[in-house]
């Protein structure tokens, strides 16, 4: 219980320095947008998506979120550009890449967050992979490219976080379960009970 408490210490602490995090990055987003409101948003940042809808932008982008969490656990097939139609812009709401990246991406965030609640690092992990994931997304701004292995050095650093933390994890519980816990649970109860006996 103890552990549990400072872990949820920690988890808050952490929480509430994200959340300073995410209020100044709004704050630059929209100092951003005030300041190139007047100008043509022309140049790299959206020449990368060509003449695509803000839909289609949108729905490339989570598609290649997708790909970049399943080049984090299979990177077999790398490339140094991306460039030149290397990923077809996605149209449709019905497209299977799209709605694979959605829901891999909603059952992240649903699953980091109710870890992190829970006082475990995985979770935390998780956040980290996603909320690094973000400003690279072409999700809030576009950035001038549509993918690049490199906008994935800081979000792997979550990635690398989670698989020990898992790891950890589920070995605790593991042991928790295991007879030898189970009979110094026991013992301990059976003490308890005598203690309480003689007082």
């Amino acid at each position: 219980d103890l552990v549990r408490r400072r872990w949820r210490d920690r988890t808050r602490l952490l929480a509430a320095s994200t959340a300073g995090m995410w209020m100044v990055l709004a704050l630059w987003l929209a100092a951003r947008a005030a300041v190139l409101a007047p100008f043509e948003p022309a140049g790299t940042a959206l020449e990368a998506f060509g003449a695509a809808t803000v839909l289609s932008r949108i729905l490339t982008a989570i598609s290649v979120l997708g790909r970049y969490l399943l080049l984090l656990v299979f990177p077999l097939k790398l490339s140094a550009d991306y460039s030149f139609d290397q990923i077809p812009l996605v149209t449709s709401l019905l497209d299977p890449s799209f709605l694979l990246s959605l829901a891999l991406l909603a059952a992240l965030s649903v699953a980091g967050i109710l870890l992190s609640r829970r006082g475990r690092l995985s979770g935390l992990s998780i956040l980290l992979l996603l909320g690094a994931l973000l400003p690279v997304s072409n999700l809030l701004v576009p950035i001038g490219t549509v993918m690049a292995e490199r906008l994935l050095y800081v979000p792997s650093i979550g990635f690398c976080l989670l698989l020990p933390a898992a790891f950890a994890e589920w070995r605790g519980a593991a042991e928790a379960r295991g007879p030898g816990s189970r009979r110094l649970a026991r013992a301990a109860a059976r003490s308890e009970e005598r203690r309480v006996g003689k007082e």
